[in-house]
């Protein structure tokens, strides 16, 4: 039996922040922290979360994203 199509609105997921860093440092332990991003919706939210890795410029911000699972 086919599956049905998945019909969500995506407006209030995060659209996608991809770099690719140089040098990548894993961090001993992760550091607390808030990152504002912009959803497909255009919304500007506030996620709070962990920094997991850093590079000259970058950090790497994991977060569970309710509804939606973990965003990185």
């Amino acid at each position: 039996m086919p599956r049905e199509p998945e019909h969500r609105d995506y407006s209030s997921l995060i659209e996608p922040h991809e770099t690719k860093p140089r040098r990548p440092e894993q961090l001993a332990n992760p550091v607390p922290a808030r990152c504002t991003a912009r959803t497909y919706g255009g919304a500007i939210l506030t996620v709070e979360g962990v920094v997991t890795h850093r590079a000259p410029d970058l950090v790497a911000f994991s977060a569970e994203y309710p509804g939606w699972g973990q965003w990185t």
